[in-house]
């Protein structure tokens, strides 16, 4: 009679064809008292299915095969804890398996403990780079592409520059790396925005910020920017503990000076920026506190913010554009502090955007997140439009656009009938994310509302286009769905 109830237990958890392929495969493998047989039902699996975990709306298959008695899963969902989930072994098989839900834009990094190893997963391909070392990589149905993430060889690059600074104060040495811009120049007056890394060196190699610079920039999501990679040295003290006052000032005076003078940087607070990731977003929050008339733009990942942070933001209203983030499986005791940390800036009325991700604490999470907070903070300021005569570019203004989780509302103005139009929200890749057709819209004012459910769309930069018979627009829009 068990295995009746365990088997309708293991149908009742997965919800697919290929579940139901499994549940059928464990009825097969139960009824078949040959060992060799068995071996051979799952061979047959494996090869059809190819790769590992299946997926099936919010469900998640893991499979292994080893002699091991015990295999557990672990990851950003259990914090990397030893004591996982266990694996149940198919009776009569070398096999262990686990069903898994989380949500469909989901992204997680995780392995397995076989023994007393911790290895990836054989039967998955994806893995992803993290501070210490590869981990294999889960990403749900839903988890939206990153484009900027895949390298293309194709597309211009931007130059990377070595220097190194000493600090008297903190008695250390650091290698820094300074991004220009594809077709910087000397011989040009263009004046370029800034932005400092910190942790700067795992954002170049862990959270590859370069190449995202380089799609941002040749994609035209973003202005042309100038980034500064600064890494920690005494990164706790630096970054959260009794040298961040010292570390702050070595930066802004030597480091940042020698950048001034040697390349071509705007210096108003609203054309320069400063991010980081768990305590380096800690450090960057610190940066808008102690020199809001220098750095007008924060970005703070998955924040450890100490209290003194939390106050000084409190205090007073800064005159900053600030973005924080937090992943929903991230580090535990992060979680409430940026959460009450996104009420501070509620509260106090900033320029701000909050975001939760169905993701840990990962430079896989970090990495694919660059792109929000550079084109929010530095969009590319020359409207896109698709048609050879500008002048028809006249025909539409977009006044107002508001966006919840099922609706978007357009407030624009036409300057002449149009029959019919088509409104469109495309995302920065170019993909068409909702689509309305108005058989007939006069001159004048004019609200409509978009369809926008189960898009979950995070907040960031999007286009609209207007489509008539004759010619389009498009015109950029940030959302900023807090």
């Amino acid at each position: 009679m068990r295995k009746y109830i365990f088997f309708f237990i293991v149908l009742f958890t997965l919800h697919s064809t290929q579940s139901k392929e499994f549940a059928d495969l464990l009825i097969d493998i139960q009824n078949t008292p040959d060992s060799l047989q068995k071996s051979l039902l799952l061979d047959a699996f494996i090869n059809e299915k190819k790769t590992f975990p299946l997926i099936s709306d919010q469900s998640c298959l893991f499979l292994y095969r080893g002699s091991q008695s015990r295999v557990i899963l672990t990851g950003d969902h259990k914090n990397w804890s030893a004591n996982g989930d266990t694996l149940q072994r198919i009776p009569g098989t070398n096999a262990h398996y686990i069903i898994k839900n989380f949500p469909q834009d989901a992204r997680l990094d995780y392995k397995l403990i076989v023994g007393s190893n911790w290895i990836l997963d054989p039967l998955n391909p994806l893995t992803c780079m993290g501070g210490f070392g590869a981990n294999s990589e889960l990403r749900m149905s839903n988890y939206p592409k990153q484009p900027e993430l895949i390298l293309d060889p194709t597309l211009p690059k931007g130059t990377l520059i070595d220097t190194s600074f000493r600090s008297k104060v903190l008695n250390n040495n650091r290698t820094v790396k300074v991004y220009l811009p594809p077709n910087y120049s000397e011989f040009d007056t263009t004046q370029y925005p800034l932005i400092i890394f910190h942790d700067g060196l795992d954002y170049l190699q862990l959270g590859n910020a370069n190449q995202t610079l380089n799609y941002l920039i040749a994609n035209k999501v973003c202005e042309p920017i100038i980034a500064v990679f600064i890494p920690a040295i005494n990164r706790n003290a630096e970054y959260a503990g009794n040298q961040m006052q010292q570390f702050t000032e070595f930066v802004v005076q030597d480091i940042i000076g020698w950048v001034d003078k040697r390349f071509k940087t705007k210096k108003e607070p609203h054309f320069r920026a400063v991010a980081g990731a768990s305590n380096g977003g800690n450090i960057a929050l610190y940066f808008g506190m102690a020199y809001p008339n220098q750095f007008g733009k924060i970005a703070a990942q998955s924040s450890n913010i100490i209290t003194s942070i939390s106050t000084a933001y409190n205090a007073n209203t800064l005159p900053l554009q600030v973005y924080v983030d937090i992943g929903t499986y991230d580090i535990p005791v992060l979680i409430p502090m940026v959460k009450n940390f996104k009420q501070i800036l509620s509260l106090k009325k900033y320029n701000f955007i909050y975001n939760e991700y169905s993701e840990g604490h990962s430079w896989g999470n970090w990495k694919a997140h660059i792109d929000t907070y550079l084109s929010w903070f530095f969009p590319y300021s020359t409207m896109n439009v698709y048609s050879e005569n500008t002048k028809e570019h006249q025909f539409i203004k977009v006044l107002r656009t508001t966006s919840n989780d099922s609706e978007m509302i357009v407030d624009y103005e036409t300057s002449t009938s149009l029959s019919p139009l088509t409104m469109s929200l495309i995302s920065v890749q170019g993909e068409i994310l909702s689509s309305l057709t108005l058989p007939h819209t006069s001159i004048g004012l004019h609200t409509d509302t978009m369809s926008v459910k189960h898009l979950s769309l995070a907040s960031g930069m999007y286009f609209l286009r207007f489509n008539n018979s004759k010619s389009s627009v498009t015109e950029k829009i940030f959302l900023n769905n807090r």
